[in-house]
């Protein structure tokens, strides 16, 4: 579903409390958190963001998230601009693992297929990393469980002005819509650490999750509540 056609909104749903583990390391603030928005793949439906260049110029990025899918049989993305050269996409790789693949308008960028699965029906909290010093990818589930890490192939990688995103939706494939419950979508223009990625997981409790605005290593860039 290209820009200038009305995408189908996801419906809002009321969001059960989750548990996480205690605070360590840096700090951040609760907020009440009552909804997520639930995709439907049979619709393709999907937020568009425009514009995109509040990441513009980042040679490093984070990006977290809540997932709820209905299946791990089906490709299901959460975050993507995959059309054309500079591309992103980010998503749940059917019968594998989270994913992540990204470059920029000359192809500097990297992918990481992180061996971390995630069991349908159920909440996951999901953060990715890219630190452009180290060229790293990493990914984390829930309590910083880390997955395989890997070295970007191409130095020097600028996150590039995309033409749009989409939450929800791949663009260049129906066959990766999205299928199941996402939350709390942010973009962080730094490498997040583990101890930050707990402290992140382990205020969500109590029907409220991280204030990330509040979070003393930096708040994100862009903060997609989906819903709240």
């Amino acid at each position: 579903m290209k820009i200038g056609i009305l995408p189908v909104i996801p419906a809002r749903v009321n969001l059960p409390g989750q548990s996480g583990g205690g605070p360590t390391g840096p700090t951040v603030e609760q907020i009440d958190n009552q909804f997520a928005f639930d995709f439907d793949r049979a619709s393709r439906s999907q937020f568009i963001i425009q514009p995109t260049d509040i990441m513009t110029g980042a040679t490093s990025f984070s990006i977290t998230f809540w997932a709820n899918l209905n299946s791990t049989t089906v490709d299901s993305t959460v975050f993507a601009d995959w059309g054309t050269n500079p591309r992103f996409l980010m998503y749940y790789q059917k019968n594998n693992s989270w994913r992540i693949l990204f470059n920029d308008a000359i192809g500097r960028g990297g992918s990481n297929t992180s061996g971390l699965t995630h069991t349908a029906g159920t909440w996951q909290f999901v953060a990715f990393t890219y630190d452009g010093s180290t060229r790293q990818i990493k990914t984390f589930v829930d309590n910083a469980t880390p997955g395989l890490v890997n070295t970007a192939g191409t130095p020097g990688f600028e996150w590039p002005n995309y033409p749009y995103h989409l939450i929800g939706e791949d663009d260049s494939s129906a066959t990766r819509a999205c299928d199941g419950m996402l939350d709390e979508i942010a973009l962080f223009d730094y490498a997040l650490d583990e101890p930050t990625i707990k402290v992140i997981y382990a205020a969500m409790s109590g029907g409220k999750c991280a204030n990330l605005d509040t979070l003393s290593t930096g708040a994100p860039k862009a903060w997609y509540r989906m819903g709240d």
